[in-house]
C-alpha cells in the first residue's frame, strides 16, 4: 500500500517538518517473478501495510499519525459539503477533513483530477470541480484546450499541452513523475515503481490503494464510485453490479423471460399483463414483474375460461339428447357441453338413454301377410308393407321376408324379389317351360323354345349329312369336298394339285412350284416353275437375254453367267454383263472398284489401278498408291516443299512452326520466346517459369528465387510451429511478422516470430495469458499488441504488449469493454481502434480506441451494424474500412457490408459492397496501396477466394485463390510487397500450420 507522493516544501507551508512525516514502514523490493519472496507474500506483490491515506467517513476528524482517533468532537465542528476546502498543510488525503491532498503543494485541495469530480460539476480546474464547458474548438476554450472527444474545456489532451516539465494526466497538468527502476527508490514519496514506464506512481495496482480507493489507468488512486459487489436493479429488465474495484457499474440486461426483484434476476413465472384462470370462479392476471398473479372473483352464474369470466351458456350437469345416440351434457363450468354416447343397446330419449325393445331396421312379421320395421331408436315398430310384383298373384310374410306367387307361364328364375316373375317359360330359351332348361344349338343348326319346348333347324350351307341328330347339321357344304353344295357330291382330283370346294363349288390348287399356265383343267398345274426358263417364277415370266451372257432360271429365278472379263455391274438382266472390267476406271477389277487415287490422275491396266501423275502442291511421300497423293506439300511440316523436307523446331514446346506455300516459317507461341537464337530448339525458353529467362530474355532471377507468372518469386513460406486458429497476428516495424495465441485443442500461449530474410518460424517469449479469438495490432513504437479475447472460460479486457527488442510481454490499460472477435487496427494518429466482436450478452455495439502515449482507451463512435469475426484495415488515407464480419452470434452467416471510419470527424459512412460475402477472413494493407482480403467462410462453406480494393476508386479487383482454404486466418503485409495468409482452419484441417505467400506481380499464392 502506497501513500501520494510528498513533496517536501517546508520553508513555504506553516507545517513543521518531522522524521515522522515519512513513512518509513517499508519491505524489501521484490521484482515479479522473484522465487525469493518477501515473507509469504506471492512474488513480485508488495507486503501490504496499514494505508496512510485510507478514506474519512463523513463527520469523522483527521486522525494524526500516531495518534488516537478522538471520539468526542462535535459534529459542528464538521463543515458543510460545499463549504470552501481549508488550505490545510497535508501528506496524504487522509490529513484532509475533505477533498484531497495535491502532492505538488502539500495542501488540501477540492481535486487534482477530474476522478474527484460528478455531478453537475464533472471538471477539475485549478484544484475546484467546476462546471464542464463545451467546445468543438479550442478557439472555444481561452487558457485552455478543447477535448474534442469529450466535447469540453480542458488543461490539456496530451503532453505537449502542459508547460515545462509536467505531463497531462486525466486532463490536468501535473508534474512529471520521478524516474525509478525499484519501488524502494520511490519509498521517500511514499509512491511505488511503475516497472513499465520506470517512473514513481502512486499505484500501478488496486492493492496499492488505501481501502476504499482504486488505482486508475493515469495511476493516482481514487474513491471508488460503488462498493464491489453491490448489486442494483435500475429497472424490471437492468441489473447492475459493482466491478471488482468499484471503479464502475457493469450493466446487463436480465434476458427474455426474466425480471430484476431484489437486486437480482429472476426467471418470470407468467408473462406481465397476461390473463389467465387461477380457478373456475377466478380470473388472475399476471403482475408486471412476471413474478406472481393479482386474483378477481368471477360474477355469479359466470366461469373462467382462458383468462376471461364468461356467463354460463347452460345449467351445469343439465343433459339433453345430441341424437338418437348420443346425450349432451352441460360442462360443471356452464361454458359448454361433452357428448356421451349411449351403451350399445340403447338410444336417449329425453335426455336419458333407454334400453331397445328392437334392433333398429330389422323386419319381421306381424301376420302371415303384413310386414314391420324396427325404428331407428330401437324403441318401436313402424308398418313395412310387401309390394305385389309384376306377374304374381299374392304377397306372403315370413321370418321378416315378403314372398310372392307366380302367374302361369312365368317363373321367378334370378331369385330376386325386387323384379318378380320375370321370366317367360313359353319363349324363353335358357329357361324353356321350367326355369334352368336350355334349348342347345348343335353344330350348323339354330334352337328355339316354341310354347315352353325346345325345336331345331339347320343354317345355311350346313346339311345333316351323317343322319346322325346327337351332333346336328355337322357338314358345311360350303366347302366340304365330300360334300360340295349338297351332301354326297365328292370333288375329282387333278394332276399336282390338291381339289378344293369354295361356296359349294368344286375347284383345284396347285401344288408349290407348279402352275397351270395352258388353264386346261384336264391336265392340271402342268408347268414346273423353278426351272423353266419361259414361266420362270411364275406363269409367263420369261427370262430375257443380253450380251456377254447365258441366262438359265433356277429356284424361279432368272440368272446370269457372265463372259469372262465382263460384269453386271449395273444390276440390269436388259444389258447383259455390260462392264470390261479390265480397262473399265469405274469399275477396275470389279463392280464399282473406281480406279480415282486421292489428288493424282489414274488408270486401269489389267483390272489393277495405277497412278499416273501427283495433282500440284501434292506428293505421294508414303509410296502407296491406296492413298493416291496423300500429302501436301504446300503446309506439311514434315514434307514442305518436297517429301522428307521437316521444317526446323517442329515439335518442340513454345514454338509454333509453319509451312506455308512449301516454305517453312516460325513463330513463338505467347509466353516463350528463342532466347538462345537456335532454330532447331524453336522457342526454348518459357518466359512464365524459365528462372534464366524470368518474364523476358535474359532476365535471371536472383538465387533462391523461381521464376512464377513471369515474375521472380521468392520461396514459399515456411509453416507455424504449432497450427491454430482463432490467434492474434501483426507485422511489426522491424519488418518480421509475429503470431500468438489461439486454440489447436487446447488454449495457447505460444508466441511465434516469422523472419522474411531467413523464411524461419521461431519461438519466443510465452504470453502472460492464453488468449482465443484475441484481436492483435502493432504500435508505431515496435510493440505487438495482444487486445481482449477469451480466456480460461470467460471474456477478458486484459491487453499486453510484446516488445520485440526485449523479447518481453507488459501489461497496458484494459479495454473499456471486454469481447472476442473483435476487429482492431491501427490509425495514423498512432492511435489502435477496437471494433465490435462478442461478449456474454451478444454483439458488442461499442468501438474504442488506445492511446498508447497517455495508456489510456477511450469509447469512439461505434459502427452502424454490430458484427463480428469483422476485418479492419487501415487505408493510406487514414480512414479505416470495417469489411463483412458476421451481424449475429450464429457463425454460420456473413455479411457483405462494409463501413469506412474517419478518426478525425469521428463518423462512418458505406463501403463498398464485398462478394462474396465473408467472415472469419485475414485482411491488410499491401505496399501497393490495395486493401488485400483472403480467405474467411461465406456461412455455408470455408473461402479460398482472394481480392484486392483500391481506396480510391472503391472498386475491388479478383486476385489468384488460395492453394487451399483458409478460415479463421489472418493476413500481414511484408515489406518486400508479398501478403501472407497465416494458418486458420477449414473442412479438412481444424488447425492449419499452412503459410502461404501472396506475390502481386504474379498474382499467385505459394
Amino acid at each position: 500500500m502506497k501513500t501520494p507522493l510528498l513533496i517536501l516544501l517546508c520553508s513555504t507551508l506553516a507545517v513543521a517538518c518531522t522524521p515522522n512525516a515519512v513513512n518509513t514502514n517499508t519491505f524489501p523490493d521484490v521484482p515479479p517473478g522473484s522465487d525469493a519472496p518477501a515473507s509469504d507474500v506471492p512474488p513480485g506483490i508488495d507486503q501490504p501495510v496499514v494505508p496512510d491515506d485510507a478514506p474519512i467517513n463523513p463527520g469523522d476528524t483527521p486522525v494524526v499519525p500516531g495518534d488516537s482517533p478522538s471520539t468526542d468532537v462535535p459534529s459542528a465542528d464538521v463543515p458543510p459539503a460545499d463549504a470552501p476546502i481549508t488550505p490545510t498543510a497535508c501528506r496524504s488525503s487522509r490529513d484532509c477533513a475533505r477533498g484531497v491532498c495535491d502532492r505538488v503543494t502539500s495542501v488540501c485541495v477540492e481535486c487534482v483530477s477530474a476522478a474527484q469530480c460528478s455531478g453537475a460539476t464533472p471538471v477539475c480546474q485549478t484544484n475546484r470541480c467546476v462546471a464542464a464547458v463545451a467546445c468543438a474548438s479550442s478557439r472555444q476554450c481561452p487558457g485552455r484546450v478543447c477535448d474534442t472527444a469529450a466535447g469540453r474545456c480542458v488543461d490539456c489532451v496530451s503532453n505537449p499541452d502542459c508547460t515545462g516539465t509536467n505531463v497531462c494526466v486525466s486532463n490536468n497538468c501535473l508534474p512529471a513523475p520521478m524516474a525509478c527502476r525499484s519501488s524502494r527508490e520511490c519509498g521517500p514519496l511514499d509512491q511505488v515503481c511503475d516497472a513499465s514506464r520506470g517512473v514513481c506512481v502512486d499505484c500501478v495496482a488496486d492493492p496499492d490503494c488505501p481501502m476504499g480507493q482504486f488505482c486508475t489507468t493515469d495511476r493516482t488512486c481514487v474513491p471508488q464510485l460503488c462498493v464491489p459487489g453491490t448489486r442494483e436493479c435500475l429497472s424490471l429488465q437492468r441489473l447492475r453490479v459493482c466491478n471488482a474495484n468499484g471503479s464502475g457499474w457493469n450493466e446487463s440486461p436480465c434476458g427474455f423471460g426474466a425480471s430484476c426483484v431484489d437486486a437480482r434476476c429472476q426467471a418470470q413465472i407468467c408473462t406481465p399483463g397476461s390473463a389467465s384462470c387461477g380457478s373456475m370462479t377466478q380470473r388472475r392476471v399476471c403482475n408486471p414483474d412476471g413474478l406472481g398473479y393479482t386474483p378477481t372473483e368471477c360474477a355469479a352464474m359466470e366461469s373462467c375460461s382462458v383468462g376471461t369470466c364468461r356467463s354460463w351458456s347452460c345449467t351445469p350437469g343439465a343433459t339433453t339428447c345430441q341424437s338418437a345416440s348420443t346425450v349432451s351434457v352441460c360442462n360443471a363450468d356452464g361454458l359448454g357441453t361433452r357428448a356421451s354416447s349411449c351403451p350399445s343397446g340403447s338410444s336417449c330419449t329425453a335426455g336419458r338413454c333407454s334400453s331397445w325393445v328392437c334392433t333398429p331396421g330389422v323386419y319381421d312379421c306381424s301376420s302371415p301377410s303384413e310386414r314391420r320395421i324396427c325404428n331407428s331408436d330401437g324403441l318401436g315398430y313402424a308398418p313395412a308393407p310387401c309390394t305385389l310384383p309384376a306377374h304374381a298373384t299374392a304377397t306372403t310374410c315370413s321370418a321378416g321376408s315378403c314372398g310372392f306367387t307366380c302367374q302361369a307361364g312365368w317363373g321367378n328364375c334370378d331369385g330376386a324379389a325386387s323384379n318378380g316373375c320375370e321370366t317367360d317359360l313359353t319363349t324363353n330359351p335358357s329357361s324353356c317351360g321350367t326355369c334352368g332348361v336350355v334349348c342347345r344349338s348343335g353344330v350348323g343348326s339354330v334352337s328355339a323354345c316354341v310354347a315352353g319346348a325346345c325345336q331345331v333347324m339347320c343354317s345355311p350351307n350346313y346339311g345333316d349329312c351323317d343322319g346322325n341328330t346327337a351332333n346336328g347339321c355337322e357338314s358345311f357344304t360350303g366347302s366340304d369336298v365330300r360334300n360340295c353344295g349338297a351332301c354326297g357330291a365328292a370333288c375329282a382330283a387333278r394332276p399336282n394339285s390338291v381339289a378344293s370346294c369354295t361356296v359349294g363349288r368344286c375347284g383345284y390348287v396347285c401344288l408349290s412350284g407348279y402352275g397351270d399356265c395352258d388353264g386346261n383343267p384336264a391336265n392340271g398345274c402342268e408347268r414346273v416353275l423353278g426351272t423353266d426358263a419361259a414361266h420362270c417364277g411364275r406363269c409367263d415370266n420369261a427370262c430375257p437375254t443380253g450380251p456377254n451372257a447365258q441366262v438359265t432360271c433356277s429356284s424361279g429365278t432368272c440368272t446370269f453367267a457372265c463372259t469372262p472379263g465382263f460384269s453386271n455391274c449395273d444390276g440390269l438382266n436388259a444389258t447383259g454383263c455390260e462392264a470390261v472390267t479390265s480397262t473399265d476406271n469405274n469399275n477396275c477389277g470389279g463392280c464399282g472398284v473406281r480406279c480415282a487415287p486421292a489428288n493424282a490422275t489414274g488408270a486401269c491396266v489389267a483390272s489393277a489401278c495405277s497412278l499416273v501423275a501427283c495433282s500440284a502442291g501434292f506428293g505421294n511421300c508414303d509410296g502407296s498408291t491406296s492413298n493416291g497423293c496423300e500429302t501436301n506439300l504446300q503446309t506439311s511440316l514434315s514434307n514442305c516443299g518436297t517429301c522428307g523436307t521437316v521444317c526446323p523446331g517442329a515439335g518442340t514446346a513454345g514454338t509454333m512452326v509453319t509451312c506455308t506455300a512449301g516454305v517453312c516459317g516460325s513463330a513463338c507461341v505467347t509466353g516463350y520466346s528463342d532466347c538462345d537464337a537456335n532454330a532447331a530448339n524453336g522457342c526454348e525458353a518459357n518466359l512464365a517459369a524459365d528462372a534464366r529467362n524470368c518474364g523476358a530474355c535474359g532476365n535471371a532471377c536472383p538465387s533462391g528465387q523461381s521464376c512464377v507468372a513471369r515474375a521472380c518469386t521468392l520461396a514459399a513460406p515456411g509453416s507455424l510451429i504449432r497450427g491454430r486458429y482463432g490467434f492474434g497476428a501483426a507485422t511489426a516495424t522491424n519488418g518480421r511478422v509475429y503470431v500468438f495465441g489461439g486454440y489447436n485443442g487446447a488454449y495457447l500461449n505460444s508466441l511465434e516470430e516469422y523472419d522474411p530474410a531467413t523464411n524461419v518460424w521461431t519461438n519466443r517469449a510465452t504470453m502472460p495469458n492464453a488468449p482465443w479469438a484475441v484481436a492483435s495490432a502493432s504500435l508505431a513504437d515496435g510493440r505487438v499488441l495482444s487486445i481482449s479475447g477469451y480466456v480460461s472460460g470467460s471474456y477478458t479486457s486484459a491487453v499486453h504488449a510484446y516488445n520485440p527488442s526485449t523479447n518481453t510481454w507488459a501489461s497496458v490499460a484494459p479495454v473499456l469493454s471486454a469481447r472476442y472477435h473483435a476487429a482492431a487496427a491501427r490509425g495514423l494518429d498512432g492511435r489502435v481502434y477496437l471494433f465490435g466482436g462478442r461478449n456474454s450478452v451478444g454483439l458488442v455495439t461499442t468501438a474504442e480506441a488506445y492511446n498508447p502515449a497517455t495508456n489510456t482507451w477511450t469509447s469512439v463512435r461505434a459502427p452502424t451494424t454490430a458484427r463480428l469475426g469483422a476485418v479492419a484495415v487501415t487505408a493510406p488515407t487514414g480512414r479505416i474500412y470495417l469489411f463483412g464480419g458476421s451481424t449475429s452470434t450464429s457463425s454460420t452467416t456473413a455479411t457483405s457490408s462494409v463501413e469506412i471510419y474517419d478518426p478525425v470527424a469521428n463518423t462512418w459512412s458505406a463501403g463498398p459492397v464485398m462478394s462474396p460475402s465473408r467472415a472469419y477472413a485475414g485482411g491488410a494493407l499491401g505496399a501497393d496501396g490495395r486493401i488485400y482480403l483472403a480467405g474467411g467462410y461465406t456461412g455455408s462453406n470455408y473461402q479460398a477466394t482472394s481480392v484486392a480494393l483500391v481506396p480510391a476508386t472503391g472498386i475491388y479487383a479478383s486476385l489468384g485463390s488460395l492453394n487451399v482454404s483458409h478460415g479463421y486466418t489472418q493476413l500481414a503485409a511484408l515489406a518486400d510487397g508479398r501478403i501472407l495468409a497465416i494458418a486458420g482452419s477449414n473442412t479438412s484441417s481444424m488447425y492449419l500450420t499452412r503459410v502461404e505467400a501472396y506475390t502481386p506481380a504474379s498474382d499467385t499464392w505459394r
